[in-house]
């Protein structure tokens, strides 16, 4: 949406002054007044924060932009429709624009609208009283509190009813609003190429019935957008933006800020036959087209390149006639067309803006490389009026949008050496099937006429020739073509003698390639000489021309810092005669140098930059570019008392000063303090009065047609001064940044440049510049409480004094309140005074101002901001209202520093989302903030067992599951999957019930945990450790119990044979079988033990004798491969191994005794 109509009002007295103060005819100004539609919001505050600069520099009308010679010169063709009118804006000289009463409009301006605050203010109490609307003719009533019957707009506080007797409108109204071009091709086109730039004029912005000029740019007005849309908007959303508005509560943007700039029809309920609806969004839909005619029998060419484009598409009518193309009859589209639509074969949409592409020959539309169309053939062109659209299919015969030439890619031709009817033309095989004409114009307009000396003809070996009965171009001037198939036309103008140059009333012939009797200009293939009866410029020429600051400040200056940026706004830039406004920022304009400053130039190699531009040869920089555009006096030859030279390279010369005064008895002072910069020196006059400060430039020599200044100090430096940053209109305040390199120095010289002249001022003291502080010496204040301060680092000042205070107000209305002025600080501390008043947002500046630095100045803030708690603990899901408080705790926000983990609403809400840590920062408007730290888990429900097994009426036969919660509220419940196998209660008790698996649910809320239960039947197992036992050997009976308490018992079927003990363990008796039974409970086991009787032989002899430390063996044989032990009566004797081997120990006789199987032997050993 535009935001330019909120100073429309204002803007449109601003204009009516100008034009009384421009002669300027109203009904060519009218449409200017768009030039002061393009401010926004914002602008409204930062042009009410200046209106101290105003006061204190000069009344300034934004809307008058600097007229430049480019500025008034058309390239528009005759045969143009607009051309009337495009004719009598440019007959408009720059100078009729801006007459030397514009000061004065600036200043009348200046006190009708001085107070943007107050004005804007006015206007609000205005419709602050208002609590009624009317729209199409339905009354409404609004209201800034709740009352009954009215409901509020969502949540801006305005509440509305439809009034008493009065019905409410519903369903769509129909009107018409202003779009920009991104709206009105919204849903229509497939790509937003609607700002494409070509070489188009914005000059002829007024012929446009429907075009929204709101900018201006160096060539013109810039169309922006459409207006006068049919649009359709929802009956409540209209009503709601209207009483937002009457309530001044209408926001910046959306369907509220697009629906209240929508004018109603007189008939606005009843549906338009073309029109766009305004969607909730704010956006709008794609245009419900009303097709008035689709055109099937025209054709289509396109023109490459084209004076107004890259490319221009030419559609001519065969059986129709609705494009505009004469300035007579009437047609259905013309100058009342909205905008066009280029829709390609392969799909692509591109819609055109006016003057840059479309034109009010509407069957002209020009389009720039950039617009996406290269390479694609334009199958339909869709003409869109406020009566409906108009459609042209050009099907098989869709022309093709052919490629631009390659970077570096021209044409490179020239009349054949000593001959006049051929023309060599190079490097045509990067063409496709090239075609060469040659061909020169004659008369203008509709008078124009186009001869070809050579028509499209195939050049052989690069050269074509004239037609010999073709009449020569009588300046022989003419225009090469190459047309192909892959390239767009390319053209270069080619001359054989030349139309002559005029040169302060001297005429000069020039041709590309040597001719006898012309002289080269170095470097080039341009030669040239003086018409005959002409004497030849000699010497030096003097005129005025457009500098940097460098080239300004050549030779003058040491330093070239002038692109130094201090807090200056750029708002002014019209006020200076004198400055060169180059660059538009979104400030406004940029001064980037000095205008019309006098130079002088070497004659000669000015005849030879004015040649090289008209041939289209002048190098990108160098002398002849500097040349070319200085502007020669009306005494080119007269040495004016103040000038620059340029030199044979390019460059600028020290000025040749005229002096017009030397002042030594003005004061000066150094603050370093200043709105302006970090520096602003001050010069006070005694004697003297030549620096303007006043807002008259007529009573001061030294004005704002200043060009320069330059600051020099006690050491031979010498520094240039720019507009706006450091120059300002009271030419007596001087402000420069921290960066040009003034620090620590001292000026005693400053010279004001006039373009006449340069004015002196001598310092005999000088004015010494304090350096700034470094970084180390930061003084970091803070509160340490309400009425103390507390600041870091003073011990690396000499005498510091501390001082704490607000401004209110602005300009000379602006007043300054301390709360401690130079004080001298206790540990760094200062006390502010508790019984002065203080402001409201409790914003101060701290400075400290000492000796041997420039002042320090920091802004700082009170207020204390905490929340109750520092940190906690949040379950995914759940919120949490947080709220910081403190003193001059006021419109606090609240930000999540992870906002995938926690959100947090603009009241101080949070919102757990997932799993981890996130930390919530509230600010005050004070910018004070407080943390604190979430931490967000997983809600989650836990049982006290994961698995257990249970036995049927066994032991245990039942489990309690317990549940514990985390983020979760609620009942807990428990279910089992298998009831049959184990049943659950409702306290967690889990019961065995047959054998098998069950899992047990606890369930809460969403959140649930499982236990898996196993049910086993109860068992008793027995087993024995040998199974077969000989007579007198034992077994042991091993129990296993499962599911299963209580005592075990043994029992013997056949004690005879084996006897078991009341630990298990089986003693074998005499050979035969036995039972042993294992009884726990209700549960008993068997174990079968079957008794052997043994046998045992001694097969060596059953007496032996053996030497002492000498053995013998014992071999024995039992049954069953049974265990054979071996046991020595008397080991002191003799020993015998668990083999039966036996040693002699000492003489004597020892009895050895051999067992196995219950059965024992002997077998006595003598040692000797």
């Amino acid at each position: 949406m535009h935001k330019w109509k909120l100073f429309k009002k204002s803007a449109a007295l601003v204009l009516s002054s100008a034009v009384i103060a421009s002669g300027v005819p109203v009904t060519a100004m009218a449409s200017e007044a768009e030039v002061f539609s393009d401010v926004s919001e914002e602008t409204q505050g930062e042009t009410a924060q200046e209106e101290g600069e105003n006061e204190d520099q000069e009344s300034v009308s934004q809307g008058q932009p600097e007229v430049g010679e480019a500025d008034i010169q058309s390239e528009e063709p005759e045969e143009s429709d607009a051309e009337a009118i495009q004719e009598e804006v440019a007959e408009i000289s720059a100078e009729e624009i801006q007459q030397e009463e514009e000061p004065q409009i600036q200043e009348d301006t200046e006190e009708a609208f001085g107070d943007g605050e107050a004005f804007m203010a006015e206007a609000g109490e205005v419709l602050q009283d208002a609590s009624e609307i009317t729209v199409a003719g339905v009354k409404y009533l609004w209201s800034m509190q709740p009352a009954e019957g009215y409901t509020q707009i969502g949540t801006t506080g305005v509440y509305v009813k439809v009034a008493d007797g009065q019905t409410a409108l519903n369903g769509k109204l129909y009107g018409t609003t202003t779009l920009s071009y991104s709206e009105f091709y919204a849903g229509d086109t497939t790509q937003e190429s609607y700002d494409a730039i070509t070489s188009a004029t914005t000059s002829k912005n007024q012929i446009f019935a429907n075009e929204d000029s709101t900018e201006v740019t160096s060539s013109g007005y810039q169309i922006q957008g459409v207006k006068n849309v049919s649009v359709a908007v929802d009956a409540e959303t209209y009503v709601d933006a209207q009483a937002l508005k009457a309530a001044s509560k209408l926001p910046r943007e959306g369907v509220y800020t697009e629906a209240a700039d929508i004018t109603l029809n007189e008939a606005p309920s009843q549906e338009t036959g073309q029109y766009k609806t305004l969607n909730t969004d704010g956006t709008y839909s794609a245009t419900k087209f009303d097709v008035k005619a689709t055109v099937t029998d025209a054709s289509a060419q396109i023109q490459a390149p084209s004076i107004w484009g890259d490319y221009m598409l030419v559609v001519k009518e065969a059986g129709t006639k609705y494009l505009r193309n004469s300035r007579q009859d009437d047609f259905a589209v013309g100058g009342n067309t909205l905008g066009v639509i280029l829709e390609t074969a392969s799909g692509k949409k591109v819609g055109l803006r006016h003057t840059y592409e479309i034109w009010v020959q509407p069957y002209e539309l020009a389009f720039s490389a950039g617009s996406g169309l290269i390479g694609e053939k334009i199958s339909k062109v869709t003409y869109i009026t406020p009566d409906g659209s108009y459609i042209y299919e050009f099907r098989d015969k869709a022309p093709l949008v052919k490629k631009q030439p390659e970077a570096g890619m021209k044409v490179q031709a020239a009349f054949v050496k000593e001959n006049t009817t051929q023309v060599k033309v190079d490097d045509l095989d990067k063409y496709e099937n090239p075609k060469v004409s040659v061909y020169y114009t004659t008369g203008s307009g509709h008078g124009k006429k186009t001869t070809y000396v050579v028509d499209h003809a195939v050049a052989e070996n690069g050269v074509v020739t004239f037609e010999s009965s073709v009449a020569r171009a009588g300046d022989e001037i003419y225009t090469v073509m190459i047309s192909s198939d892959n390239y767009v036309d390319m053209t270069k103008n080619i001359t054989l003698t030349g139309q002559p140059i005029t040169v302060s009333n001297v005429s000069y012939y020039w041709v590309k390639g040597a001719v006898d009797g012309y002289t080269q200009i170095p470097g080039t293939d341009i030669y040239y000489k003086v018409a005959n009866g002409h004497q030849a410029l000699t010497g030096t020429l003097y005129g005025t021309a457009s500098l940097s600051y460098e080239e300004f400040y050549a030779g003058d200056a040491t330093s070239r810092k002038y692109d130094s940026v201090t807090s200056a706004t750029t708002r002014k830039s019209t006020v200076f005669g004198n400055a060169d406004v180059q660059n538009l920022t979104e400030n406004g304009y940029e001064i980037a140098g000095v205008k019309k400053v006098n130079v002088a130039t070497d004659a000669k190699t000015y005849v030879e930059a004015q040649i090289l531009s008209e041939a289209g040869e002048l190098p990108e920089s160098g002398v002849y570019t500097e040349a070319a555009g200085i502007t020669l006096g009306r005494t080119p030859t007269v040495e004016p008392g103040q000038y620059k030279t340029l030199n044979t390279d390019g460059t600028y010369s020290a000025t040749k000063f005229n002096v017009k005064a030397t002042v030594t008895d003005a004061e000066a002072t150094l603050k370093t303090s200043s709105r302006w910069g970090d520096y602003e020196i001050d010069v006070k006059e005694t004697s003297t009065k030549y620096l303007r400060n006043t807002k008259s430039d007529s009573d001061f020599a030294v004005n704002s047609g200043i060009q320069g200044m330059i600051l020099e100090t006690t050491d031979g430096g010498k520094y240039g001064m720019r507009h706006m940053n450091e120059m300002w209109l009271k030419v007596y305040k001087v402000a420069f940044a921290k960066d040009t390199g003034l620090e620590g120095k001292t000026v005693n010289k400053i010279t004001y440049i006039m373009a006449d002249g340069a004015y002196v001022y001598e310092f005999a003291d000088g004015i010494y510049v304090k350096p700034q502080a470094t970084e180390e010496m930061a003084v970091s204040p803070e509160f340490t409480d309400s009425t103390h301060v507390k600041l870091a680092n003073l011990d690396k000042y000499k005498n510091p004094k501390v001082s704490v205070f607000y401004t209110t107000g602005v300009g000379h209305a602006s007043e300054t309140t301390y709360l401690v002025q130079d004080a001298v600080t206790t540990d760094g501390v200062v006390a502010l005074d508790s019984t002065v008043a203080r402001p409201e947002n409790e914003t101060y500046t701290v400075r400290v101002s000492s000796d041997g630095h420039a002042d320090v100045s920091v802004q700082l803030v009170y207020g204390t901001i905490a929340f109750k708690e520092n940190s906690g603990v949040l379950y995914i899901g759940s919120s949490r209202q947080l709220e910081a408080t403190g003193e001059n705790c006021k419109d606090v926000t609240y930000a999540s520093d992870n906002e995938t983990v926690a959100s947090v609403d603009e009241n101080g809400k949070v919102t757990a989302k997932a799993a981890g840590t996130a930390v919530i920062t509230a600010t005050s408007a004070a910018g004070k903030t407080a943390q604190y730290k979430l931490t967000v888990k997983t809600p989650s429900v836990k049982l006290n067992a994961s698995a257990k097994t249970l036995y049927v009426k066994g032991s245990p036969a039942t489990v309690t599951l317990k549940a514990t919660t985390a983020g979760v509220t609620g009942k807990v419940t428990y279910t089992s999957s298998k009831p049959s196998v184990a049943a659950v209660a409702a306290n967690g008790k889990v019961t065995a019930k047959a054998a098998g698996t069950a899992v047990i649910t606890a369930k809460c809320g969403n959140y649930k945990a499982t236990c898996k239960i196993t049910v086993k039947k109860p068992t008793v197992k027995a087993s024995a450790s040998a199974k077969t036992v000989f007579v007198g050997g034992t077994s042991q009976i091993k129990v296993e119990k499962t599911g299963v308490s209580g005592k075990v018992t043994y029992t013997s079927s056949n004690k005879s044979v084996a006897v078991v003990s009341a630990g298990g363990k089986v003693t074998a008796k005499k050979a035969g079988t036995a039972t042993i039974t294992v009884k726990c409970g209700s549960y008993k086991a068997t174990c079968r033990i079957t008794v052997k009787k043994g046998s045992l032989k001694i097969t060596s002899k059953t007496a032996v004798s053996v030497k002492a430390k000498k053995t013998t063996a014992i071999k024995a044989a039992a049954t069953s491969k049974a265990k054979i032990t071996y046991k020595s009566s008397n080991t002191k004797v003799a020993t015998v191994s668990s083999k039966g081997v036996v040693k002699g120990v000492k003489k004597g006789k020892a009895v050895i005794y051999v067992s196995s199987n219950g059965i024992t032997k002997k077998v006595t050993v003598t040692v000797k």
